[in-house]
């Protein structure tokens, strides 16, 4: 979904062999599948441009500085689930959920989860959620 951002970045970095956007072609969605399944990595084109374009301009975007695991907490507050929620999905303490809520809100320099969600928002980690309570595409 997200060609650019940190997430494409993230995910690549925890392991996952492609990548590719929802709208990417049949012949490219094929081409994917069949490297990944090789063991080689696939990137879609936009993907893979949003993500050396990312890197030039990384001090614009201090959430590229953020670890994986902060990342998935800032996603998790930004959604809105509380300290002990998060705690027992990612099998860490609450306290060190804290701490890494601590630390994003200090890299990001954001004062709340307020402006957390708003940055998940701007760099597409979150979809906004319509009146019917599905996501917007």
């Amino acid at each position: 979904v997200y060609r650019d951002g940190p997430y494409p970045t993230h995910l690549l970095e925890m392991g996952v062999r492609g990548y590719i956007t929802r709208d990417c072609s049949q012949d490219e969605l094929v081409l994917a599948l069949r490297k990944a399944g090789r063991g080689e990595r696939y990137l879609g084109d936009e993907v893979a441009r949003g993500m050396v374009l990312g890197r030039y301009e990384a001090d614009k975007a201090p959430i590229s500085t953020l670890t994986a695991r902060e990342l998935s907490v800032m996603v998790m507050v930004a959604q809105g689930h509380d300290r002990a929620t998060i705690s027992e999905k990612l099998c860490v303490s609450p306290k060190t959920v804290s701490t890494y809520r601590t630390r994003v809100l200090r890299k990001l320099g954001a004062t709340s989860d307020v402006e957390l969600t708003h940055l998940s928002l701007r760099h597409g980690l979150i979809a906004p959620v319509q009146e019917d309570g599905g996501a917007a595409l």
